[in-house]
């Protein structure tokens, strides 16, 4: 059955609003399981008086660059500090910058930056530290100026000994100091999130990406999954228990408790720090009560829109809808002036590999944000799961309220013959503009001919502007086969998607090898795209009607490929 939501009177619902939570029964147990309270810290020292971004080119010995953020604290000098390096991993590393001095219009001294690794860069147990002596003019808010130095440790580039000299261009800029906006989404990418091993082995499916979502700097919404989109699996999912962190700037200390789908508890403590609006640090955890590995983080800040949107995407996560306590995490586009909630999307990457069809038409939205009506969910097969390969038909009902961009209620229904309930977490998105220049990243289920099915797969990744691009990448995720990105082509008009990619595969373990033209037809929701594929190999269609999937997102900038 679908719960009602808790009476103001209620002791679950006065819990919730004390601590500033959408709705007490977000995941049917207690307030405490909808995620806790935080509060905007103010840092050490008092606030900073200003913020600096500073770009060191070339300072890692591979030649990639580092970026350094800073609070400058004035009288107290430099306060809370990360660097990242996009190019190089995917998580923050640590600074300090007590050697580092702003006297009048210069920026000179020592800096020292220590690599984290986030399971492939550096490698795991060869720790390694950048030490670099800058010299540096600020002028009009900018920085310029030059960088030598060393870096020690395990990781080496090309080169014998204990130190690899380094040496290049120092830019960057000085901004006032970041104010949160009312309603935040923090991101945050933990490396080894899952299981209790260390940075070994199957480090990607380990991954996990903690959502934190913040209203006048208090936790309204909390959700954890496997890093990825609509061309990865989501190896990793969990539902939040309690959060105990203050997302303010400066320290960012704490607890999150999650868990797993399968039963596995863990505790997640963090020692990290929030600069502008960038996080990063490490953390510690304990996986049913044991201590385990940790790892490090990196996360992000994003500024959302203040009110609902007429034109919004509504990704919606269903906790334990699929069989087995699995979540099914669906996008839906949703139409102001009447339009309603249209057809959707779905994914259970840890039930199966595919995408799922979403029927929004009983789903209704009142004035107020409430939520009411039924989902209609087809569960498609991929060649494993399920096992008699027929699609499994899936209905929940659903009682949910929408407020200040995120969505909190309960949902009851079938997961074909088995009986599911639990809470209902989510947020609102504006509907995003087509980006341009665009970057794609499609995942072929079935694109290549012949093998097994995981042979078979295709995963390209290509940039267009103005619809077309000569140059990316085209793969298969477990090495059966090489191949080259030759071109490709990417159409939308309204909602409708349309692709070409043509590309070779050299050499196989199975699939056959030659020049493939792949033809999507399919649609977005969001930055979600899906559809059907045709296959053309050698001039000749050898097949049609295979899934495909994928997300669409602006092309990198310069600034952030550095």
């Amino acid at each position: 059955m679908v719960q009602p939501m808790a009476p103001a009177s209620s002791p679950v619902a006065l819990v919730a609003i004390g601590i500033g939570l959408l709705l007490a029964c977000a995941t049917g147990v207690s307030a405490a399981e909808t995620g806790a309270s935080g509060t905007a810290g103010t840092g050490e020292a008092g606030e900073p008086a200003s913020l600096l971004r500073i770009e060191l080119d070339g300072a890692l010995p591979d030649g990639r660059g580092l970026t350094v953020y800073m609070h400058d604290r004035s009288e107290h000098g430099f306060g809370d500090a990360l660097a990242v390096s996009p190019r190089f991993n995917r998580t923050a590393h640590g600074v300090d910058a007590a050697g580092l001095k702003r006297r009048g219009d210069g920026l000179r001294g020592e800096l020292r930056i220590a690599l984290r690794s986030d399971g492939y860069n550096p490698p795991p147990g060869r720790p390694a530290t950048g030490i670099y002596r800058i010299d540096a003019t600020l002028r009009d808010g900018r920085f310029d100026g030059r960088f030598d130095g060393r870096f020690e440790g395990g990781y080496k580039v090309g080169v014998d000994g204990d130190e690899q000299p380094v040496a290049g261009a120092v830019r960057g800029e000085v901004s006032p100091p970041a104010k949160p906006g009312r309603r935040m989404l923090l991101d945050i990418e933990m490396a080894n999130a899952a299981g209790d091993e260390d940075l070994t082995g199957s480090v990607w499916a380990r991954r996990g990406l903690l959502r934190i979502g913040l209203v006048d700097g208090r936790v309204v919404y909390a959700g954890m999954r496997g890093h990825g989109d609509g061309s990865q699996v989501n190896y990793f999912e969990a539902i939040v228990t309690d959060v105990q962190l203050q997302p303010g700037q400066g320290p960012l200390t704490g607890s999150v408790s999650v868990r797993q789908t399968g039963g596995d508890e863990y505790a997640f403590r963090f020692d990290g720090t929030i600069v502008g609006d960038q996080a990063g640090g490490t953390f510690s955890k304990r996986v049913n009560g044991r201590e385990a590995p940790g790892g490090s983080f990196r996360g992000t800040f994003t500024a959302l829109a203040e009110a609902p949107i007429d034109d919004a995407i509504y990704n919606i996560e269903l906790l334990g809808a699929v069989e087995g306590g699995r979540q099914l995490n669906i996008y839906l586009p949703h139409s102001g002036g009447g339009g309603g909630f249209g057809d959707g999307v779905a994914y259970s990457g840890r039930w199966n590999h595919m995408f799922h069809d979403v029927d929004a038409s009983g789903l209704v939205m009142g004035e107020d944000g409430h939520i009411r009506g039924e989902l209609a969910v087809t569960m498609n097969p991929d060649a494993y799961v399920p096992d008699d390969g027929r699609p499994v038909a899936a209905r929940y009902r659903i009682d949910a309220r929408g407020a200040h961009g995120f969505v909190s209620g309960r949902f009851g229904g079938r997961f074909g013959e088995e009986a599911v309930e639990g809470g209902v977490i989510g947020r609102i998105d504006a509907a995003p503009a087509r980006p341009e220049p665009a970057r794609f990243n499609l995942k072929l289920e079935d694109g290549v001919n012949e093998g097994a099915p995981w042979l078979r797969r295709v995963y390209v990744s290509f940039t267009t502007t103005d619809g077309e691009a000569d140059e990316g990448s085209m793969s298969n995720n477990k090495g059966g086969w090489t191949g080259r990105f030759q071109n490709a082509t990417a159409r939308f008009e309204g909602d409708a998607f349309r692709a070409t990619i043509r590309g070779t595969v050299d050499t196989s373990r199975g699939p056959r090898t030659g020049d493939y033209r792949f033809e999507l037809r399919g649609r977005a929701i969001g930055h979600i795209l899906i559809g059907r594929v045709e296959t053309w190999r050698n001039g000749e269609r050898t097949k049609g009607d295979t899934p495909f999937m994928g997300a669409v997102q602006p092309a990198p900038t310069a600034a952030d490929a550095d």
